[in-house]
């Protein structure tokens, strides 16, 4: 993860000015590259739903599915030369086994590859990039933040074991997915005939909710509209349930956790040695679509004096 942030930022100059949610976009797409392909140089993202006209483009997507499959044929087969049938030295997403506890095909992995390479690095680069524009307009919360960036990592990048010490940095993100939760909508089907706020549920209907509108109902999070991190300290953090940014129990994002290392990571070692200014006079909107992701915004890259 800290080897995929230096890269991403590797180039960044001071006065520099940046599509922040492309920026972080690059950012978190090679870290989920190199931590789900560890040792290997390269790994193809497709999208999906190409049609068969042979257009360019079509014709560079199925080149592009052509180098994810050998290039998953490549990775599986490099770690059962290494001195076991099975994919142990995989990571856990790509490498977990069947119900009946085989361990997964190449073209499972190859499955699971392309699934996880698309879904995982936008969700992550909506909440950095919402990030930035919410510490901008707190410069009180931005001062604290830096406090304990310079006192914790000391001008050097974040590591995973710094997580711990990290508890604003992992505020702001937990506050910044209630405001702006990455999936907006989501669906749940009813598995048996139930009623719901005195509305009856067929078994088979199919329910949606919203954890954008969820997260701001004045009733569950006081000033909903306010970026508060401190609302998530111990004594004041709300109650359970009320905060699903990644659905909740069996049908939680497998990506959660991953996702969130990833964001606290990256505030922390950005904002270290970076203030991202978003360009004045253009307010940061939300696109339609899936995932609750920010339109293109620029912003000035200033390099921070400790």
């Amino acid at each position: 993860m800290a080897e995929g942030i230096a890269d991403a930022t590797a180039r960044w100059r001071d006065g520099d000015v940046i599509d922040v949610p492309a920026a972080m976009c690059r950012l978190s797409t090679a870290v989920t590259a190199r931590c789900l392909v560890a040792g290997h140089e390269r790994a193809g993202s497709p999208p999906p739903g190409a049609d068969r006209l042979p257009t360019p483009g079509n014709r560079r997507l199925r080149h592009a599915r052509q180098d994810l499959r050998e290039f998953t044929r490549r990775l599986t087969a490099d770690h059962r030369a290494a001195g076991t049938d099975r994919l142990d030295l995989l990571p856990t997403p790509l490498a977990a086994p069947d119900e009946d506890g085989r361990p997964p095909s190449g073209a499972e992995v190859h499955e699971r590859l392309a699934a996880f390479l698309p879904a995982g690095p936008e969700s992550t680069a909506a909440t950095l990039s919402w990030a930035w524009t919410l510490l901008a307009a707190n410069p009180a919360v931005r001062m604290r933040l830096h406090t304990e960036l310079d006192t914790v990592l000391d001008g050097r990048p974040a590591r995973l074991e710094d997580l711990p010490a990290l508890p604003l940095t992992a505020r702001i993100v937990s506050e910044t997915r209630r405001l702006y939760p990455p999936p907006w909508i989501l669906s749940r089907t009813a598995t048996t005939d139930t009623e719901l706020g005195g509305h009856r549920v067929p078994a088979g209907a199919t329910l949606l909710y919203s954890p954008y509108l969820l997260h701001r109902r004045a009733d569950l999070f006081p000033r909903p509209d306010r970026f508060d991190p401190d609302r998530w300290l111990t004594t004041a953090r709300p109650a359970p349930g009320t905060r699903t940014p990644f659905g909740l129990g069996a049908h939680r994002c497998a990506g959660d956790a991953f996702g969130t290392a990833t964001a606290v990571l990256a505030i922390a070692t950005i904002a270290a040695h970076w203030a991202i200014t978003p360009t004045p006079g253009r307010p940061v909107r939300p696109t339609r679509g899936p995932s609750l992701k920010p339109r293109p915004f620029t912003a000035t890259l200033f390099r921070r004096v400790r």
